[in-house]
């Protein structure tokens, strides 16, 4: 499937490429027919020459942006494909060098850092991913944005699960007044009192909001989501009902991206086989 993403990425591109190029024929072929029309135009070379000119810049401006926009997606994809094979250190590579190919496009840069350090999250390199992630958001500036959301979403999760719950609550903050879903805020809320061990808390606050929310939220935020909260009702004494649930829902998905700076996480995923096989990963598109 991801092959063929690809390839249809790479044909539009080139259709893309070629219809510019005959947009600049057809540019050359106008601008003789009006001048032709103008008697006047056939003798005055610099007003000839200036409708020339302005359409072939016209056109080579449209032949840039359109071509620029469709071999982003070309080497997107190689990512994504890095990515859904669970290859997290080559996607993150590809994604920074499309990063650094795409600097002087803020927007470009800044979908190809998310996704890196989205990449670097799932391998467990929770600092190199933070990095990426701030970087992502200072490109974007104060303008929100759906990838200014995704970047702040990730940067509280990246924060908890290194444990610097002090930095992940302000950017809980940030995420809440940059317009995060409320599926995903009650995730992060739930995931960042867990991570202070506000246990009773963790458990009321997931107890209220699973109904309304976990059927909204992504595969790997509900495994987030599901496996802290089993955490947080073990932790509390009430049994492994919730254990049973993570793994009938989940299976054998991996959560060492959750636990790899996690200790007490990683002893009770471990202890109740929540960490057996590769997780599947998530974009933004």
């Amino acid at each position: 499937m991801y092959d063929h993403d690809v390839r249809s990425a790479a044909i539009r591109w080139w259709q893309t490429r070629w219809a510019c190029y005959g947009a600049v024929a057809i540019a050359f072929v106008a601008a003789i027919v009006v001048a032709a029309n103008d008697p006047d135009a056939l003798t005055d070379h610099e007003t000839l020459w200036k409708i020339v000119f302005t359409l072939f810049v016209f056109a080579g401006v449209l032949a840039w942006a359109l071509g620029g926009t469709f071999e982003f997606r070309v080497a997107f994809a190689r990512g994504r494909v890095a990515f859904a094979e669970a290859r997290y250190s080559d996607a993150a590579w590809l994604f920074g060098k499309l990063a650094e190919r795409y600097v002087y496009n803020p927007t470009f840069a800044a979908v190809a850092l998310v996704n890196a350090g989205s990449a670097q999250l799932y391998d467990g390199q929770h600092a190199a991913a933070i990095g990426l992630l701030l970087a992502a958001n200072q490109r974007l500036g104060p303008v929100p944005s759906p990838t200014k959301r995704s970047a702040a979403a990730l940067l509280v999760r990246c924060y908890a699960l290194a444990g610097d719950v002090e930095q992940a609550t302000r950017w809980l903050h940030i995420a809440a007044e940059s317009g995060v879903e409320r599926a995903t805020m009650w995730e992060l809320h739930g995931l960042v009192m867990c991570r202070r061990r506000q246990f009773k808390q963790a458990c009321a606050h997931f107890t209220r909001g699973s109904k309304a929310y976990l059927r909204n939220i992504g595969l790997l935020d509900g495994i987030e989501a599901m496996l802290t909260f089993a955490f947080a009702m073990y932790v509390e004494g009430h049994g492994t009902e919730y254990i049973r649930i993570v793994r009938e829902k989940f299976g054998d998905r991996s959560t060492r991206w959750l636990t790899i700076q996690w200790p007490e996480l990683a002893t009770f995923a471990s202890t109740h086989g929540l960490d057996d096989a590769p997780a599947e990963p998530r974009f933004m598109n």
